[in-house]
């Protein structure tokens, strides 16, 4: 069982399990450290890219920062071949995109 809300799982069910391990949204110095981690050498991405601020603009796990870099990329591959560089405006755009989509899924869920 995968979850980030462990306190709302029953506790007659977390007993089925002999180990619970809890993972924890990475800090800001961490997640500035994965956004440059993870974005590829060769994908071109424009001077206006911050990590910094991207870290701590958007409390995001590392597979959701990985997300956000590849619709970013998916989207400057649809440019014209001269302009297909990441911008910081798409970085952003890709992560409010994330966490919209990620908002719908923990609301369909839990109402």
């Amino acid at each position: 069982v995968i979850t980030r809300r462990v306190q709302s799982v029953d506790e007659s069910l977390l007993a089925q399990f002999r180990f619970v391990v809890e993972f924890e949204i990475p800090n800001s110095k961490l997640r500035r450290r994965l956004w440059k981690e993870l974005i590829p050498d060769n994908l071109p991405v424009a001077k206006d890219v911050d990590t910094a601020k991207l870290a701590k603009n958007f409390e995001f796990t590392g597979a959701q920062i990985s997300t956000a870099i590849y619709r970013a990329a998916s989207n400057a591959a649809l440019l014209p071949k001269e302009k297909q560089i990441v911008t910081g405006t798409m970085l952003k755009s890709a992560c409010v995109a994330v966490k919209t989509t990620l908002a719908q899924k923990f609301s369909s869920i839990y109402n």
